[in-house]
């Protein structure tokens, strides 16, 4: 498996070096004035990035952050002329920091427009979260997941709520094949390269059914890849490794970053794309690059499989009835 990971690797450098130069990027002037955006992780890297072009086609903005800090809204600010911005802490490892997040926003806000679930994580430690999960598997999949369900609502009351979800091409790699839904053990059985490459292939799914249940209400979901981005999720995630393979996936991934990756502002077209082009209203259930649809990982497609998966994250998530689609 390492070796084929090395060798897509290497495809992947010799594509990306042909392609630098024809990367689409999200030309919409659309203004968006009187819209409302939420963006998880958008303190820095890509989502840093979205709330800046956000913020100045004169959107409201919602940075849901574990970072809060009120020199990155000064910054914003300054750089926008648009003040219209909220942080508000959230920590996607823990259910409980969602739902409070949640309920302020369902408390504070009339509708919500767009909601770009950005926020995640490569490698992490071996230490479960408050709720016995992974910390990957929560921050990555079962944190936006709930925190999706209890904004539906608020998205609902938007003419043409969009929601997008940033996956990576990695969700290609995924070994969930071996994955029983019915056991959740599974999470921390794997290396830690697939922890990312499997919650990654489970954002995908996931947009897939919210577009489906959520398309009689004229609300999109979509997922996304940015490309290989040079963002600090790299190095972070060093301190992380637990043996051979995680060093060399890690180091595959950061020689992929230092020889074919772009800058986060180019990485973040695609989710920008999503969340304001005319011409992807309508458009739902996609997987997108480089701003246009791409095809999806395989497993993705097998519907018996998508369905254990959106029952098993409802019950891991703990959904009241009232809150399940």
């Amino acid at each position: 498996m390492i070796v084929f990971i090395l060798l897509s690797v290497i495809l992947i450098v010799l594509t990306r070096l042909f392609s630098r130069t024809v990367s689409k990027q999200c030309d919409s002037q659309v203004c968006l004035v009187g819209k409302t955006a939420l963006v998880t992780g958008g303190s820095a890297g890509l989502g840093y990035q979205i709330v800046l072009d956000l913020c100045k086609r004169g959107c409201r903005v919602i940075i849901a952050d574990k970072n809060v800090n009120g020199d990155i809204k000064e910054a914003i600010i300054q750089e926008t002329n648009n003040d219209n911005i909220t942080m508000e802490h959230v920590d996607l490892a823990s259910f409980k920091s969602v739902r409070q997040l949640a309920e302020r926003i369902n408390r504070t806000e009339e509708k919500l427009d767009v909601l770009i679930n950005n926020a995640g994580v490569l490698f992490s430690s071996n230490d479960l979260t408050e709720d016995g999960l992974n910390l990957t598997w929560q921050i990555n999949h079962f944190g936006p997941f709930l925190l999706t369900h209890l904004l539906i609502d608020l998205l609902k009351k938007s003419q043409s709520g969009r929601i997008i979800f940033t996956s990576s091409e990695m969700a290609f790699f995924n070994n969930l094949e071996r994955f029983d839904p019915g056991k959740t053990d599974f999470m921390n059985e794997t290396k830690n390269v697939f922890h990312y490459s499997n919650t990654k292939c489970l954002n995908i799914v996931a947009s897939d059914i919210f577009a489906e249940k959520l398309e009689k209400h004229n609300i999109s979901s979509n997922s996304c890849h940015p490309g290989v981005v040079r963002t600090s999720i790299f190095q972070s995630s060093s301190v992380h490794c637990r043996n051979w393979a995680d060093y060399l996936s890690l180091g595959a991934l950061n020689f992929l970053q230092i020889f074919a990756g772009t800058g986060t502002k180019e990485g973040a077209h695609s989710s920008i794309h999503l969340a304001v082009a005319k011409e992807v209203e309508g458009i739902s259930g996609k997987y997108f690059g480089q701003c246009s649809p791409k095809r999806k990982p395989k497993l993705t497609t097998n519907k018996s499989f998508c369905e254990r998966i959106w029952k098993l994250s409802e019950n891991v998530v703990d959904l009241k009835v009232d809150e399940r689609l």
